[in-house]
């Protein structure tokens, strides 16, 4: 099988946003395989990000997201993050029963 024919292919005859990010999705894991197999160049940090989440790579800035965490668990009644971890602690031993089901 083509595998980059089939990408060029789908490239071509793309329309719209949702299948041009498909097609540079499909294009950055060809690219990624092709590297670790090493038959291609690195393909750059900032590609990847743009391919998965379609935008540049940018700072992070979790003050919001933390202040939503701790507003969400006050709600649920947890003065903080590690009480809620405390109260939500699985056994060693059940963690692979839990992720069979």
């Amino acid at each position: 099988m083509d595998i980059p024919g089939a990408i060029r292919l789908l490239k071509s005859e793309a329309r719209g946003e949702y299948l041009a990010g498909l097609v540079l999705c499909f294009e950055t894991m060809w690219d990624l395989a092709m590297e670790i197999l090493g038959h291609g160049e690195p393909v750059p940090y900032e590609r990847c990000v743009k391919a998965s989440t379609g935008r540049a790579p940018e700072p992070s800035d979790p003050v919001a997201k933390r202040e939503r965490v701790a507003e969400l668990l006050a709600r649920a009644g947890y003065d903080t993050v590690d009480q809620w971890r405390r109260s939500h602690r699985v056994p060693l031993a059940s963690i692979r029963i839990l992720g069979a089901r």
